[in-house]
């Protein structure tokens, strides 16, 4: 049985009007979407890169799905890193608990910076 090869440009529908083309849904990213979602994520690297390990850091990325992968579970991680599932978690703690003071770090800085600007205002 032989097929007959077609046209996006092939006109379907009831009345013809309607090209094939037009009918398919294009799933890719605008480029604007991708540039942004490359720079977040080489962000997300750099911000790890100076506040955890490289362990901690290749284990965040395992466990939450960081690398533009699905996430992987914990016993996967801990066998793909050859330690314990208790290590790993051990580990994603501590890696938490890091992000956690940088978090209160940036807070805190910015509520100095927006003292120092009110503080100005009221001076000038």
């Amino acid at each position: 049985m032989r097929r007959r090869a077609l046209s996006l440009n092939y006109l379907v529908g009831e009345e013809e009007k309607t090209e094939l083309v037009d009918l398919l849904e294009d799933t890719s990213q605008l480029p604007e979407e991708q540039t942004a979602e490359t720079l977040i994520h080489q962000e997300v690297r750099n911000i790890l890169d100076e506040v955890l390990t490289s362990r901690e850091r290749d284990i965040v990325f395992s466990l939450y799905g960081l690398s533009q992968t699905e996430p992987s579970p914990l016993d996967k991680v801990s066998s793909l890193y050859n330690l314990s599932q208790d290590r790993v978690r051990q580990l994603q703690t501590k890696a938490i608990q890091k992000l956690h003071v940088l978090k209160l770090q940036s807070a805190f800085r910015a509520c100095l910076e927006d003292s120092e600007s009110a503080l100005a205002t009221v001076i000038n």
